[in-house]
């Protein structure tokens, strides 16, 4: 270990029983013993490490800290004998080495390795629903040796034998990324349906950010208002992107936001082809399971971020040189991580919406949360009071044709959801009972 870490230059946090036997100065820069880690202190360590080293030369049976590692999205290096070759899935979840110098480049390139594939192929393999069929089937084969005919016993009600299947995810060298494959409009790759952990997505959340801000903006049809709300932002003295996603637009908006690129301004453009459930009750009932949910959408823009902060803004926002100066003080002062908690006064012009400023484990909206910037991913020690510095400038006063289109479970752009979809027009119908009249706007 202590080799290489010297040829790599790479911090190494040593866990385990035991103690280092006189250190030397120089090891004691790059290795540093944490004693013994119980499971919670090992979830804080995979959540901040780039990877998880096991050079051991012991024929491990299992290894249950690689799977506790991935499950985490932290990638794995390991020796190539025992059971490694069996769950390590060489430059997918990770590395099997055999020599120094395989271990030092694999340790140069475990950002090659995507924390995501290495989560889903854990959960879909080692999680206690996955392994319970697997003890289930042998409980039943241990059963049966009991039986007059023991081994030759025949189950004519067996329907399967999922017991043995095993997750592979479907990664090549030349395989394209989930956020390729998501902006695509013809041929799209759906996910699953199940709530997306990107809570634990460490590929965006672990990754080292430069200084600065990341705005997160949807627009649909805001050809009126996107080129006040991105110029607005051109008066902040730190470093900033803006990722903006359109969605379903068919106005001039990818126009004007062009128009702002070509001119040197830091916008990332995506597209984003999905009906969302409206503000309201719409949005309520649609479950954040769906691609659909607004929910869904922000979480899948939030890991587009590269930069320390992130804010949710609006494309009819207007950034006022109080905030800026404020937002600049705040970003300036870095004493230590904090949780900040800040809610936004009603002081808009022309409209009242209260932003929150999250405070939860992870920057990760939640149906609670909707309409909020989320906490600063490194936040300043000392108390920020931003409220009343924001201003929500929309000059638009004409009705969206959108606003009135039908609920999103009524059209059948895709196959797949029926079950979401009865749930979502299930719950509406009641919510629409209870509180009278049309709820669809």
């Amino acid at each position: 270990v202590l080799e290489i870490a010297k040829a790599t230059g790479t911090h190494v946090k040593l866990a385990g029983q035991g103690s280092l036997n006189s250190p030397s100065p120089s090891q004691g820069e790059i290795i540093e013993y944490v004693g013994f880690a119980d499971a919670e202190k090992r979830k804080g360590l995979f959540s901040r490490a780039k990877g998880l080293l096991m050079p051991t030369i012991y024929l491990e049976p299992f290894g249950g800290v690689s799977i506790e590692a991935m499950i985490s999205g932290t990638p794995v290096i390991s020796s190539d004998w025992g059971v490694f070759p069996e769950t390590i899935l060489h430059g997918i979840t990770g590395y099997r080495c055999r020599s120094l110098d395989q271990f030092v480049w694999a340790v140069r390139n475990i950002d090659n390795i995507s924390p995501q594939v290495c989560r889903d192929y854990a959960l879909a393999n080692y999680s206690l629903e996955r392994v319970s069929t697997m003890y289930q089937e042998y409980f039943e084969m241990v059963n049966s040796l009991w039986n007059k005919k023991g081994w030759y016993q025949i189950n004519d009600k067996r329907k399967s034998m999922s017991w043995l299947e095993r997750y592979y995810p479907n990664v090549t060298p030349n395989s394209k990324s989930r956020e390729t494959i998501i902006t695509q409009t013809d041929n799209i790759v759906y996910p699953e349906e199940k709530e997306p952990d990107y809570a634990l997505d460490l590929s965006w959340y672990k990754r080292e950010k430069k200084p600065g801000i990341s705005f997160i903006m949807r627009a649909r049809n805001e050809q009126s208002t996107i080129g006040l709300a991105l110029d607005s932002l051109k008066q902040l003295n730190i470093p900033y992107e803006v990722n903006l996603v359109l969605n379903q637009c068919t106005d001039k908006t990818e126009y004007e936001a062009t128009l702002r690129l070509k001119n040197g301004q830091a916008i990332n453009i995506y597209q984003y082809p999905f009906q969302l459930g409206k503000t309201g009750l719409e949005n309520q009932c649609t479950p954040v399971t769906s691609i659909h949910s607004t929910i869904w959408l922000l979480n899948w823009m939030l890991m587009k971020g590269n930069y320390e902060y992130t804010f949710r803004w609006d494309s009819d926002f207007v950034m006022t040189s109080a905030l800026s100066r404020d937002v600049e003080k705040a970003i300036a002062d870095k004493e230590k991580i904090a949780n900040i908690a800040a809610i936004f006064s009603d002081t808009c012009k022309t409209n009242t919406e209260p932003y929150l400023w999250s405070n939860e484990l992870y920057p990760r909206y939640t149906r609670y949360s909707l309409w909020h910037l989320t906490r600063f991913a490194i936040a300043p020690a000392k108390s920020v009071t931003l409220a009343g510095k924001i201003i929500h400038d929309s000059p638009l006063k004409m009705k969206k044709d959108y606003w009135t289109m039908e609920p999103w479970w009524e059209r059948e752009e895709r196959e797949g959801t029926q079950k979401l979809r009865e749930k979502a027009k299930k719950k509406y119908e009641q919510l629409k009972k209870q509180i009278g009249g049309d709820c669809t706007t």
